[in-house]
C-alpha cells in the first residue's frame, strides 16, 4: 500500500531548510529574470535597428533626383610593365611657387611666359619668376578663395591661337574667352548659360584649336552636373557630355560629338580628329571632324592605369596625358561602379552630408585627415593610336593630383593641378 505523501512543507521541515539554498534560489531566480529581460531587450533593439533601416533605405530610394545611374564594371588595372614600369623620375621633379598658386588647373608655355588659372577666378602670367592677374572674368571681390566659384568663376583650359595671338580660355562658370596676352583685355565669345543645340551646359572644361582653321573647341563635360559635382559625375557613369566647336569667323557654335562624358581635349596635328581624355571610364576617345564620320566616336585607349585629365600634344607629335589619381582597389568608384542602387545610395548620402543640417559633423573632422587612397603620381606619354611610349612615377606621392602636362620647347614639363599650391617642372633626360 503507497502512502501520498503532501508536497507542503511542514513548519519544522521548512525551518530546517538552510538560509543558504534560499538564497540561491532567490539569486537564480532573479539571474534568469534578468536574463530574460536582456534577450527580450537585445531582440527588441535588433528589430527596431531593422525596421529604422529598412525604412531609411526606402526612403532614399524613392527620394526624387536627377541622378540616374548605369552599371559599369570596370577591367582589372593593367599591370605597371615595359613602359609602364614603375620609376622615380616624376619624383624629381621641383615644387615651383610653392604657396603662391592656388590650383592651377592648366598651363600655356608660350615665348617664355607661362599662363594659367586659379581658383579663385583669376587668369595668370608668369615670367621671370613674376606672377601677375592678366585677367578675372568675375567681380573682384569677394574671390580671395576658391569658395566663391559659382560668383567668381573657375578658368580651366587654355589654349594660344596661331591665328590671332589671342589666348583662348575657358570658364567653367562663364563660359568660352578671347585674351589679348600683352593687354589682358578680354571678350567673351560664348556665355556658358546660353542655349546649345536644345541642352544648357554645366561643365565647360577645356578648349583646344584647330592648326588647319581656327576653329575653338570645347569640351562640355555634361549638361547635367556642375564642377563641383566631379564625384556625382564619375559615379554615375551615365555620359550626357559633348564637343562643341565654335567658328571665330561667324560665331556659329553647333555640336559635333555627343555621349561623351569629355574632360581633356586635345586636336590632332591635322586638324582631322580630337582627342578626348575620359576620366569616369579611364579612356581616351578620338572623335572625327571631318569627313562622312564627322561626330564618330571611337575609343583608342581602354583601361589605362589611372584617370586621365587634360591631354596636350607634345613638341615630337606625341601626347602628354595628366593621370589625375591611380586606379587603387580601394577606389571606392569602382568597388561600387557595377551597382546602381548602391550607386544611388552613395549619392543621396553625399547630398546629406554636404548639406548645412550636417556641418556640424563635418566641422568635427580633423583637417588634413589622411587620405583612404595613396598618393601616387604618374603621368604617361602616348601616340595618336594610344600607345603608351613611356611613363613617369612618383611613389612618394610629393608630386600627384596632376591635371595637366605642357612641355615647352626646351624640354621642360609644367605640371598643373586643379588643387595643388605650386606649378611642377621638371627637365626632362
Amino acid at each position: 500500500m503507497f502512502v501520498l505523501r503532501s508536497r507542503n512543507c511542514t513548519k519544522e521541515e521548512n525551518e530546517a531548510e538552510p538560509e543558504e539554498e534560499i538564497q540561491e534560489k532567490v539569486e537564480t531566480s532573479v539571474f534568469l529574470k534578468w536574463m530574460y529581460l536582456q534577450q527580450h531587450w537585445i531582440l527588441r533593439t535588433i528589430l527596431e535597428t531593422s525596421l529604422f533601416f529598412i525604412f531609411s533605405v526606402t526612403v532614399l530610394y524613392l527620394w526624387p533626383s536627377k541622378f540616374t545611374p548605369v552599371a559599369y564594371r570596370f577591367p582589372d588595372s593593367p599591370p605597371l610593365t615595359g613602359a609602364l614600369q614603375p620609376n622615380s623620375e616624376l619624383a624629381k621633379a621641383k615644387q615651383g611657387f610653392k604657396g603662391e598658386l592656388n590650383g592651377p588647373e592648366a598651363i600655356v608655355s608660350h615665348e617664355g611666359v607661362l599662363y594659367t588659372g586659379s581658383a579663385d577666378g583669376k587668369v595668370l602670367s608668369i615670367h621671370n619668376g613674376e606672377i601677375l592677374v592678366l585677367a578675372q572674368f568675375g567681380p573682384k571681390n569677394p574671390c580671395a578663395t576658391k569658395y566663391y566659384e559659382e560668383i567668381c568663376g573657375r578658368p580651366l583650359g587654355m589654349a594660344v591661337s596661331p591665328f590671332n595671338g589671342h589666348l583662348w580660355v575657358i570658364d567653367a562658370i562663364f563660359g568660352l574667352y578671347s585674351v589679348n596676352m600683352t593687354t589682358g583685355e578680354f571678350k567673351r565669345k560664348v556665355s556658358a548659360d546660353q542655349l546649345i543645340a536644345g541642352r544648357y551646359s554645366k561643365f565647360f572644361n577645356d578648349v583646344s584649336i584647330s592648326p588647319v582653321n581656327g576653329r575653338v573647341y570645347i569640351s562640355d563635360t555634361s549638361t547635367k552636373w556642375r564642377r563641383t559635382d566631379f564625384f556625382v559625375l564619375g559615379l554615375e557613369t551615365n555620359p550626357d557630355g559633348r564637343i562643341l566647336e565654335y567658328n571665330p569667323a561667324t560665331g556659329d557654335l553647333i555640336e559635333v560629338c555627343t555621349g561623351v562624358s569629355p574632360n581633356g581635349i586635345q586636336i590632332t596635328s591635322d586638324g582631322s580628329a580630337i582627342l578626348i581624355s575620359d576620366t569616369s571610364f579611364a579612356t581616351i576617345s578620338k572623335c572625327q571632324l571631318i569627313g562622312k564620320t564627322r561626330g564618330k566616336v571611337e575609343v583608342v585607349m581602354k583601361n589605362m592605369p589611372g584617370f586621365p585629365d587634360n591631354i596636350r600634344a607634345s613638341p615630337r607629335g606625341t601626347h602628354w596625358v595628366a593621370l589625375t589619381a591611380v586606379r587603387q582597389p580601394t577606389i571606392l568608384i569602382e568597388l561600387v561602379s557595377p551597382c546602381p542602387f548602391l550607386k544611388e545610395m552613395i549619392y543621396k548620402l553625399s547630398m546629406i552630408w554636404k548639406s548645412e543640417l550636417v556641418r556640424p559633423v563635418r566641422d568635427m573632422i580633423p583637417k588634413g585627415s589622411k587620405p583612404m587612397n595613396k598618393k601616387y603620381g604618374l603621368i604617361i606619354e602616348i601616340n595618336e593610336k594610344g600607345h603608351v611610349i613611356r611613363s613617369l612615377h612618383d611613389n612618394s606621392g610629393k608630386i600627384s593630383s596632376i591635371s595637366h602636362v605642357q612641355e615647352s620647347e626646351d624640354g621642360v614639363l609644367y605640371l598643373g593641378s586643379a588643387t595643388n599650391d605650386y606649378i611642377g617642372i621638371l627637365q626632362l633626360s
